[in-house]
């Protein structure tokens, strides 16, 4: 759990964003190995199918939330929440 909260949970997933809001593969798996996980490129592509839930390519910040508070890989979500307008 982070001591920062929600905040502090905002202010992690912009740095590892670039500032740009949505965080590519790549940039995921050069974060997970800054963190000192050994982690390969298919477990790194596996992780962020996890977390980019309307497929699109970027995971942006409350794909992030929702993927890391999900109980149930079974809980069906209401896409249209991730839709890019």
């Amino acid at each position: 759990r982070m001591s920062g909260g929600a905040g502090e949970l905002l202010r992690s997933f912009k740095l590892f964003s670039s500032g740009k809001g949505e965080i590519g593969p790549n940039q995921l798996m050069s974060v997970v190995q800054d963190l000192g996980v050994d982690i390969s490129r298919r477990e790194s592509y596996a992780l962020f199918g996890r977390f980019d839930i309307n497929k699109d390519g970027g995971i942006v910040y409350y794909e992030f939330v929702d993927a890391l508070l999900q109980k149930d890989d079974n809980v069906v979500r209401d896409m249209s929440y991730y839709e890019k307008r």
